[in-house]
């Protein structure tokens, strides 16, 4: 068995395993899971929330149990009365199973654990990422990131549903009454108790609307009940999910950013006592409704959104969020945005403040060791198209989708050694025919890219230039609207730059991205455009070349 990295600090008698890189510190608690804390120089410990204190049971127990952020696995919420009977937990086994190390290094690990009752495996890979950050005026300040995959295994015989939710949980001190929450959830409703679900979204509101038993709250403050639970849609307009909570008295921003496709569904809890704040939950998963299975069935989806997800027998899937630290200034407002911007190896989130021009920008960048991908696995939290970031996923011909990741189910092997043979032999028609089979199976952009990563890893250079030639379109036209201010350009005399930029524009979105030794070869790939004028004809023709740059690996 490997070692886990550096113990220290500790939860009451519980020894935790804490992985560090520059200022920050992510500290793990393998009985149970959980990621009980997150800091960032001396900055305090948002994810301080430990269900014993919350509970009012012996904090000093070494049993497995919640603690900060905790995976809710196979469930969200509680089981069904004659399954809690036979001994299943509120969400789920996660929490009171023991984790056992697979690997660590100093600022990244992987640690796993079974789920007997679920008949479920998981295993879990943590990684502090290099990140630096800035401010878009005179503010100085830091940020720390960690990047967190899920792995989840149907080890049973038959196919199932379940559920998967990521629960950080802040508390005191961090948690006060000026703490603000923002997300980017739109329509969502109020939960309720065990057993009572219809109708519940027919009284729908939009974020930051909550609704309790006292009437309309603010839910981005505490609403001052003892267990208020709300679920909104994350904005299906977003590629994105992402949920903060910050302190300006602490000067700190807690956040959590994850592709949407992998958790659609954001939900915040408060729990106070007497008016005081005790917990606040930061939640996003596979379900937004907080009830038995049984029930789950019988709405199967809400604002067309899944409650549920089916796992086929020893069937996995994977998915992935990341959280971040930011320091703040005091007087800061909230967060309009968040925004992800990928180049190479480096990852770049955008945080805009409400009502106000100032923004942040985290920078991060992998590390080399045993938990970076190769070079056709995720970089970031998206798989990126060599087109760049995508505001939504996109469906190129042929119907391989490049986009967002996936849930990615891992795949069965006929369908996999199809995939690999037709793209080793890059025949177009053999291609086609084993990537629209692979759909027709169910099959997502990722788990294509899963099959056939080997074949890519051996001739990355031939793979992308056929990948090119099969998906990429050879034709496109664009309407180049001219605003006010370009009304009395003279097209004898020269070219407005608005029509010049629409034009290349045009070319490249259908332009072969493959760097060329001599991108003036007679062999190199070329676009030839030509821009009509109303009552003008033809009134500017440009052609288009390669990149240049030797194309890797020749």
């Amino acid at each position: 068995m490997t070692e886990p990295p550096g113990k220290k600090p500790k939860v009451g008698t519980r020894e935790l395993t804490t992985l560090r890189l520059r200022d920050a510190a992510l500290s793990i608690d393998a009985a149970g899971g959980s990621l009980a804390s997150f800091q960032l120089g001396q900055r305090p410990n948002p994810l301080c929330w430990d269900s014993a204190v919350h509970d009012n049971l012996d904090p000093t127990v070494t049993a497995p149990r919640p603690l900060g952020h905790f995976l809710c696995l196979d469930r969200w919420g509680p089981p069904s009365e004659e399954e809690e009977r036979q001994g299943m937990p509120y969400h789920g086994e996660a929490t009171s199973r023991h984790w056992h190390w697979s690997s660590s290094a100093t600022s990244a690990a992987r640690l796993r654990a079974q789920l007997p009752m679920a008949g479920l495996e998981v295993e879990r890979s943590v990684e502090l990422l290099t990140c630096s950050a800035r401010a878009s005026w005179s503010f100085e300040t830091r940020a720390a990131l960690a990047r967190i995959r899920d792995e989840v295994k149907n080890i049973n015989k038959l196919g199932r549903i379940l559920n998967m939710v990521q629960h950080p949980s802040i508390a005191p001190p961090f948690l006060t009454a000026e703490t603000r929450v923002d997300c980017n959830g739109k329509r969502g409703f109020t939960q309720a108790s065990r057993g009572c679900s219809d109708v519940l979204w027919d009284a729908q509101r939009e974020f930051p609307v909550a609704v309790t038993a006292n009437g309309a709250q603010d839910a981005r403050c505490m609403t001052g009940g003892n267990d208020d639970v709300f679920s909104y849609e994350v904005n299906q307009s977003d590629p994105h999910g992402w949920v903060t909570a910050f302190t300006p008295s602490q000067g700190l921003l807690l956040g959590y950013l994850w592709p949407r496709c992998h958790y659609p569904w954001v939900s915040l809890w408060c729990s106070s006592t007497d008016g005081e704040p005790r917990a606040r939950g930061l939640e996003f998963g596979t379900t937004g409704l907080h009830q038995p299975f049984p029930i789950l069935t019988r709405h199967p989806r809400i604002f067309g959104l899944p409650t549920f997800e089916h796992l086929d027998a020893m069937e996995t899937f994977q998915k992935s969020f990341c959280c971040f630290l930011l320091e703040i200034p005091t007087d800061f407002c909230g967060v309009q945005a968040i925004t992800v911007a990928t180049a190479g190896t480096a990852t770049t989130l955008r945080l805009s403040e409400k009502g106000s021009e100032r923004t942040f920008e985290a920078r991060a960048k992998e590390e080399t060791g045993d938990f970076t991908p190769h070079s056709f696995e995720i970089v970031s939290l998206t798989y990126e198209h060599s087109r760049g970031p995508r505001a939504q996923r996109e469906e190129a011909p042929g119907g391989l989708p490049w986009g967002d990741r996936g849930g990615g189910k891992m795949a069965p092997s006929q369908v996999e050694k199809d995939l690999k043979s037709a793209l080793m032999s890059k025949e177009t028609e053999r291609w086609l025919d084993a990537v629209a089979k692979a759909v027709k199976e169910g099959w997502d952009g990722f788990q294509i890219q899963q099959a056939v990563a080997e074949v890519v890893t051996e001739d990355p250079v031939g793979t992308a230039r056929f990948m090119e030639t099969t998906h990429r379109p050879t034709q496109a036209m664009a309407v180049i609207g001219m605003d006010d201010e370009a009304e009395e350009w003279e097209h004898a005399v020269h070219y407005h730059d608005k029509m010049i930029t629409g034009a290349f524009s045009a070319m490249w979105s259908i332009y072969p991205r493959i760097p060329q030794e001599d991108p003036w070869a007679d062999n190199v790939p070329k676009v030839d455009c030509e821009i009509v004028c109303p009552g003008q004809g033809i009134v500017m023709t440009s052609t288009g070349l390669a990149l240049r740059g030797e194309p890797v690996g020749m």
